[in-house]
């Protein structure tokens, strides 16, 4: 990135700023400097480590943007697992027609175009949270199997983005959902995360313990977790994998 670029999205960051020509994960990096500012922000264009949920790698592929919110929170602790959620909500509102299947994929089309990861550190009652974020913004393509799964902005619209622009206003925006999750966790941002969640009122396949189990999702609790219905019976969902009928190659 030129460094007028890095200029403008330093003036925006609240905390400290890092950016990396190329590091193996953002997430990894921000874990490291703990000691770091809280909002501090972790950038890089070329990311060759990088994971996503379940351990999974996540291709790094040109064009995309890789990058780690580090958060210092006070007094969320029963709230970090839906937090990303809130990361989630805040992709959606940066990426144009996107949708979010739960808890944290964000769909383009019916392809994956971001995804996020929160990875937390706790001594005693203080709480170490990296929240990073893959977005495939102008990569041209993608190879193999990846190709019938994963989009990027620039595929779905045929437009170049401004990668500058997508760091700023994701950062920005991911900051206004996070101040309203610390007073009132997800519950003060459960409608419009709703409104985008593609998961809702489809037919679900969750892999729990190695096992496929066929379930209808028909709402998400104050949590963030799902309420499904499986044999006539309600379950609340809130691990394991979860994959939607249609999307991302399954069928």
């Amino acid at each position: 990135m030129k460094k007028e670029d890095l200029d403008r999205i330093r003036a925006e960051v609240q905390g400290d700023f890092f950016y990396y020509e190329s590091v193996g994960s953002t997430n990894a990096e921000a874990l490291k400097y703990a000691n770091a500012e809280d909002k501090s922000l972790f950038l890089t264009q070329n990311q060759t480590a990088g994971r996503g949920r379940m351990g999974r790698s996540w291709e790094n592929s040109c064009g995309g943007v890789y990058m780690t919110v580090l958060l210092k929170p006070e007094g969320i602790s029963e709230n970090i697992s839906s937090l990303t959620l809130a990361s989630g909500l805040a992709a959606a509102r940066v990426i144009p027609n996107s949708t979010i299947k739960w808890p944290n994929d964000i769909i383009l089309g019916d392809k994956k175009v971001a995804g996020i990861l929160a990875e937390t550190r706790v001594s005693g009652k203080n709480a170490v949270i990296a929240v990073g974020i893959g977005i495939n913004v102008n990569n041209p393509e993608f190879s193999g199997d990846l190709a019938e799964k994963a989009t990027s902005m620039y595929l779905y619209s045929g437009e170049t983005q401004d990668i500058t622009e997508i760091v700023i206003r994701f950062y920005t925006e991911f900051l206004k959902i996070y101040e309203d999750f610390k007073k009132s966790g997800f519950s003060k941002i459960k409608k419009e995360y709703e409104e985008k969640c593609v998961t809702l009122n489809r037919e679900i396949v969750v892999l729990i313990g190695g096992k496929e189990r066929i379930m209808t999702v028909k709402g998400i609790n104050e949590k963030g977790e799902l309420i499904a219905i499986a044999d006539g019976k309600t379950e609340i969902i809130n691990f394991g994998e979860v994959s939607v009928r249609g999307l991302l190659g399954y069928a």
